[in-house]
């Protein structure tokens, strides 16, 4: 990136980017801990890798088509 296109920033505008990147840094924590916490709650629910994450799910998309169509609730 050509540092001449960035605009020349005042103490008031570095002190709202560092405050700006302070919270992005706060929410990547937050969202890594609940990616880590729901990466173990399905690990705890037997589900080993991606792949069996992404079966299951499909299975479950499946038998809910299944359902809807048994309720006749199926696309029109």
């Amino acid at each position: 990136m050509d540092p001449l296109n960035f605009r020349q920033l005042n103490e008031k505008d570095m002190l709202a980017q560092k405050a700006q990147l302070e919270i992005l840094e706060h929410l990547s924590i937050y969202i890594n801990n609940l990616r880590e916490s729901m990466t173990r709650e399905l690990i705890v629910n037997g589900v080993g890798s991606d792949e069996e994450l992404e079966e299951r799910l499909a299975k479950i998309q499946v038998e809910q088509a299944e359902n809807r169509i048994d309720l006749g609730l199926g696309k029109n």
